[in-house]
């Protein structure tokens, strides 16, 4: 569809009003679960699998005893941006406790996902409901009762267990959440934006630790709506018969039958998305008429008004023209023109204080199981999210389960995932991904644009379709995304293609920091181990290479006066144009309602079955750039192969292609841009983009057509039970095998029912695996009795699968130790063993628990060294005291490695006796004793500097003295005592020291200062000492030379008191010293006002003067128009002047009463004279102001600066005034 416009602005314009729709809270659909097909069934099948759910929480909770929930902080809650505690009424409302499921629930809910997507299996297609997924994978009755009455007695309210048991919501402020969760929340200011943070990693009662997960957010650091914004536009009526969507500059704009023409989508006629239901995630409220309006304009159907908008909690209304109100526009009516017949659902909830209203939003989609397909537009990097990262991952799982098929934008930041995308025009993080894309469970849309710029008429036709608007002829070539400079960039010039950067948006894409690899991408994707992004990629961009974009209806983003929005009329109308991956993302929703349908019914994770057809593709055969207009018959995906993804960097930062500062270089890996754009799948723009209807015809084939397999397991090769003590050395093997052939891929080693479930990994060859335990890939068999089984991932043709029985073997616990140390780092580790360091050096207390075998030389992973008698599968808590009493919360959980850090220690100076005692687990017993380490924190290097103001001084004038207090200490507790300030050798006085705490560029620091008066004339040699506490020591600031002058009088004498304006006076200065030495030196500078007369005068001495004396002269003009103007603004008018001015008046008026009326001339000629005789007089007197004078009299202040010198001290001169005429 083209466009030709006479207006195009490059922002938003805004409106004087908004509209606010309410919108009914509703339930979940009964239309959505009716999709779901199978649910029904479900709930036996699913119920079937699994016994009685055990309690998890065993122990009473003791307050005293806590678990630190790490990585809960958000990185740019930093003391440089802090702006103190807030206020302990701050309401928190709708924060979400997340809950984790047991290593064996894992398990059997990874069995059960895999059987739901294998035709063989019995449980195929079979959904779960939210109730069914909570009562089989969710916490215990008994732990969900415990949790909820643990924050009903902290105050809490609105205590709301999710259907799913994945979340808990719950309410209160800020001083409950301090007590409950012992963190301070504080406010910060960042890039002039208020937002308000936990200061510190929560913590909660060790006893819940082995059910909750964490808090999904105590901060409202906000996740990036991913669209970008093309601009205003006007389409005018002129009479000329043009394409209706071409602008005066060739922008054409990708419309509904658009993007049918170019994705080859089937005809509407049989399949548009009837009876799916497609949902929105939003935070903010629309106005149903735009989409009305979006429809009507290309005559799609009527099928959204106010009952399809879903609110969640209160309505955060329509945020406008500067909200997110245009993405949810955006998200609607891209979903609805891909998808015309379905049923679309914006489910819309309020931010808080704490909460995402996206998060929320995505959650009661889930919890409802109100959708068959949902789209989510919004993004932060893994990083950013915390334990936002596990709530996606569980959350997107659960839909999954649920035959919910999810797709999220991966960014519209290229691959530097944690810049952002509105504001930097280069990369300073590095290479990132979003944690809200980065899952497994989730189809990651990536951005392309279209490689047409300069032939945009072979791809565009210069009419357009009656009804539907169509232009687009047929398939476009496409490349990724890609805005910025390094768009074009290879090995070969990476620090030149972008010398002057111009920002980073960019479809983004790379590996998660925190996925493994799925099964289905293996073969396929980077041999990285890592979950990759994109998965596909459709049409996002905004317009400023291929002058192409997509269009919403925003009716309050246009400006008064403008014609309406989408209603076209005898003026035109205006609409908005947008791209972004918040385009994309539910344009493939709307593509994944039409295969629902096509398939009748629910599909889940499209991931499996996307990479299965693509596993079939020949990509050299589908490559974009020699793409026909009509497409391929056979291709599924267009493969982009051109360009990259990547975007500028700032030298110096991670993963820049420049190592120096202050230039500019590109993203890279290794000498490559990250990322470019190849054959075959590639982390620019993935698999590529979509013949709709060829994946439609391959969907049916590769859905389910996965080969049944089946597991077995051997132990030292039999199958009987085995008994052994823990760490003791076993043989494991797997066999694999299909009616069909041979399975390929890799198994894991699982012992189901033990906290510690997973083994090792190993590769089937010739459909056997074989693992020695334990080793450098793989762990020792976990304690305890239990049935060890494998798992099969599958290979993309061969079906996962599970050894049902396994074999049965008994791992006796075995002998532990516990080793505890300071591990001092500049930079790096240099000592993992400190006994004697200083106060707020960087440095951590490390635990870690050492198997039987296990000393201080085959143990110290710290350096990098010996781990052989490390028990690094070792789980539990570690208890932690100082002196007897508990450090930093008391319990610390064992991490994943065999050890737990304490990181926020900061010892007090003196003398520590650290003890620790390990809990012991199933596999390890806890040690006979305590490990105890002795350590003394030396105080903190600290440096003095001392400052006196003013300095030169006159005797008997106070004067500051300022001391600042420097150290390198790392702490928030700065340096504390007093300071002694002393003249010479002579104190003359103490102040108290005002500690500051440490920033990010420089260590704690404190501040004193003196007010003290000089009586002796001459030069001071001033010190300050520092006396330390207990965690800072002493220091001695160098001398500063204070000038103590003898005292000055100073006075002025003027040649005259009364000048013309514009006249000449000659100003003399006198400045009288004390006693009989020597003459004072130094300037003088004379002032009118506040106005420097001149420069500053030199003081000549007065030769045989008593006392010494010196003298400066200054002559100098005075006028009304010089600065300050005095009190007459307009001068009084000579005579000179007035009888001209006069006469002209008179001859002026005169000449005018011909062209007055008879009858009026009397009155005119009386009222003229005495409004001339007046200006004359007015004129004649001048025209003053209030400043004290009147007519033509000015007054101005003169005083007299005398600087100081060695010996003498400063002084002004009383003021004389000085008529000006």
């Amino acid at each position: 569809m083209k466009l030709r416009s006479l207006l195009v602005r490059t922002g938003l314009l805004f409106s004087s009003m908004s509209l606010l729709i309410a919108a009914p809270q509703v339930a979940a659909q009964s239309n959505a679960q009716a999709a779901a097909g199978e649910s029904a069934s479900a709930s036996q099948s699913a119920l079937s699998q699994a016994s009685a759910v055990p309690a998890r929480i065993t122990q009473t909770i003791d307050e005293t005893q806590l678990a630190r929930l790490k990585g809960n902080v958000h990185p740019l809650a930093r003391p440089e941006f802090d702006q103190g505690a807030v206020s302990d009424s701050t309401p928190m409302n709708r924060m979400l406790l997340l809950l984790q499921r047991s290593s064996e629930q894992q398990a059997a809910l990874t069995k059960l996902m895999d059987e739901q997507l294998s035709k063989d299996s019995p449980n195929y297609h079979k959904w779960l409901t939210p109730q069914q997924f909570g009562a089989q994978f969710g916490p215990a009755d008994t732990d969900i009762q415990t949790i909820t009455d643990w924050l009903t007695r902290q105050g809490f309210h609105g205590i709301k267990v999710s259907n799913g048991r994945t979340t808990i919501e719950f309410s209160g402020n800020v001083g409950q959440v301090r007590n409950a969760f012992h963190t301070e929340i504080h406010g910060y200011l960042v890039n002039g934006e208020r937002k308000q943070a936990n200061s510190a990693d929560p913590q909660i009662p060790a006893a819940l630790s082995p059910v909750v997960a964490g808090i999904v957010s105590l901060h409202n650091f906000r996740k990036k709506s991913m669209k970008r914004d093309a601009g205003t536009f006007i389409k005018t009526k002129d009479g000329i018969v043009k394409p209706q969507f071409t602008t005066s500059s060739g922008d054409y704009i990708v419309g509904p039958a658009d993007f049918a023409k170019i994705y080859n989508l089937p005809p509407t006629t049989t399949v548009d998305g009837t009876g799916v239901t497609l949902a929105i995630v939003a935070d903010s409220n629309i106005n149903p008429t735009d989409v009305s309006d979006f429809r009507s304009l290309f005559g799609l159907s009527a099928n959204f008004t106010s009952a399809n908008i879903i609110v969640d909690g209160p309505d955060p209304g329509i945020s406008g023209p500067t909200g997110d109100e245009g993405e949810a526009d955006l998200d609607v009516e891209t979903a609805g023109m891909v998808a015309p017949g379905a049923i679309i659902k914006l489910v819309v909830s309020e931010p808080t204080l704490t909460a995402e209203g996206v998060d929320l939003s995505a959650l009661y989609i889930v919890d409802n199981n109100m959708a068959d397909v949902m789209s989510e537009s919004f993004g932060a990097c893994e990083a950013a999210l915390g334990t936002s990262n596990p709530f996606q991952n569980l959350l997107w799982e659960q839909a999954a389960a649920q035959g919910i098929t999810v797709m999220v934008s991966t960014g519209d930041n290229g691959s530097a995932g944690c810049d952002n995308f509105t504001t930097a025009t280069t990369a300073s993080n590095g290479l990132a991904v979003s944690g809200t894309a980065s899952t497994p469970f989730n189809v990651a849309v990536g951005g392309t644009d279209f490689d047409d710029a300069g032939t945009q008429t072979t791809f565009w036709s210069p009419t357009n379709a009656t009804g539907t608007r169509e232009s687009a002829l047929g398939y476009i070539h496409e490349i990724p995304w890609n805005n910025s400079c390094a768009a074009t960039a290879t090995s070969s010039n990476l620090n030149t293609v972008c010398t002057t950067a111009n920002g980073i948006s960019a479809g983004s894409g790379g590996p998660s920091s925190l996925y493994a690899k799925p099964s289905w991408q293996s073969g396929l994707t980077p041999a990285d181990s890592h979950r990759d992004l994109p998965d596909v990629s459709l049409f996002a961009s905004d317009g400023p290479q291929s002058k192409s974009f997509y269009l919403i209806c925003e009716a309050d983003a246009i400006s008064a006066g403008s014609p309406p929005s989408c209603a076209p009329g005898p003026n035109g109308f205006s609409f908005l144009g947008a791209g972004g991956t918040s385009a994309s993302s539910p344009a493939f929703a709307g593509i994944m309602a039409l295969i629902n349908q096509q398939q009748n019914g629910r599909q889940g994770n499209a991931n499996p079955v996307l990479y299965t057809i693509a596993k079939s593709e020949t990509f050299s055969s589908c490559n974009s750039t020699t793409m026909p207009l009509t497409g391929s018959a056979t291709c599924v995906f267009y493969d982009t192969t051109k360009n990259t993804n990547a975007v500028p960097c700032a030298g110096g930062s991670t993963n820049c292609s420049s190592a120096t500062t202050g230039t500019n270089g590109v993203l890279v890996t290794g000498t490559t841009p990250a990322f470019t754009s190849s054959t075959g799948y590639d982390m620019a723009t993935g698999l590529g983009s979509v013949n709709v209807t060829n994946l439609a015809a391959a969907w049916k084939i590769a859905a389910g057509a996965f080969n049944a397999t089946t597991t077995a397991t051997r132990v030292n090769g039999g199958t009987v039970t085995v008994t052994i003590t823990h760490g003791q050395s076993v043989t494991l093997s797997a066999t694999v095998t299909s009616a069909t052939g041979t399975p390929t891929g890799d198994v894991s080693f699982l012992a189901p029912t033990t906290v510690n479930g997973g083994i090792g990994a190993a590769t089937l060859s010739g459909g056997t695996a074989t693992l020695t335990t334990p080793s450098t890939t793989a762990f020792p068999l976990p304690g305890g009795s239990y049935n060890l089984k494998t798992h099969y991932e599958g290979d993309g043709t061969f079906a996962p699968s599970d050894d049902p029985t396994g074999v049965p073997v008994v791992v006796n616990k075995e002998t532990s130790k516990l080793q505890i140390g300071i591990v001092t780092s500049i930079g790096q580790v240099i000592n993992d063993n400190a006994t004697n360091f200083a106060y707020g050096s960087p440095y951590i207390l490390r635990m870690d628990i050492l198997n039987s075998t296990g000393t201080t030389s085959n143990c110290h992973p710290a350096l990098g060294g010996q781990t052989a008698g490390c028990a690094v599968d070792a789980t539990g808590t570690i208890t932690l005291t100082d002196n007897g009493a508990p450090l930093d919360g008391g319990t610390f959980a064992v991490n994943s490695e065999g050890s737990a850090e304490d990181q926020p220690i900061q010892l007090t100076g003196g003398q520590h006796t650290l003890s620790a005692t390990y809990s012991g687990d199933i596999s390890y017993s806890a040690p006979g004793s305590a490990a105890t380490d002795m350590v003394t924190v030396t105080p903190a290097t600290t440096s003095s500097s001392l400052t006196a103001s003013p300095n030169p001084v006159p005797t008997n004038q106070a004067v500051t003295l300022s001391v600042a207090i420097s150290s390198q200490a790392i702490s928030t507790q700065g340096p504390t005592g007093t300071v002694t300030f002393n003249d010479g050798g002579t104190s003359i006085g103490t102040a108290t020291v005002t500690p500051a705490s440490a920033t990010s560029s420089a260590g704690a620091s404190g501040t004193a200062s003196l007010t003290h008066t000089f009586t002796t004339a001459g030069s001071h040699s001033l010190t300050t000492v520092y006396g330390g506490d207990t965690n800072y020591a002493t220091s001695t600031s160098s001398a500063v030379s204070l000038a103590v002058g003898q005292s000055t009088t100073t006075m002025v004498l003027s040649s005259a008191t009364t000048i013309s304006s514009g006249g000449n006076v000659t100003l003399t200065a006198t400045v009288a010293g004390a006693g009989t030495g020597a003459s004072p030196t130094g300037t003088v500078q004379f002032m009118n006002g506040s106005t420097a007369l001149g420069t500053a005068q030199t003081c000549s001495a007065v030769s045989g003067a008593t006392p010494p004396t010196c003298k400066a002269t200054l002559m100098t003009t005075l006028s009304f128009f010089a600065p300050p103007y005095g009190p007459n603004r307009i001068p009084t008018l000579r005579v000179r002047w007035i009888l001209p001015l006069a006469f002209a008046l008179v001859i002026f008026f005169l000449l005018s009463l011909k062209r007055v009326p008879a009858r009026y001339r009397r009155v005119y000629a009386c009222a003229g004279l005495a409004l001339l005789a007046g200006l004359v007089a007015g004129l004649a007197a001048g025209c003053g102001s209030n400043y004290g004078g009147g007519g033509g009299t000015h007054y101005d202040t003169i005083t007299a600066v005398y600087s100081g010198d060695s010996t003498y001290g400063g002084s002004t001169s009383p003021a004389i005034t000085i008529t000006v005429q």
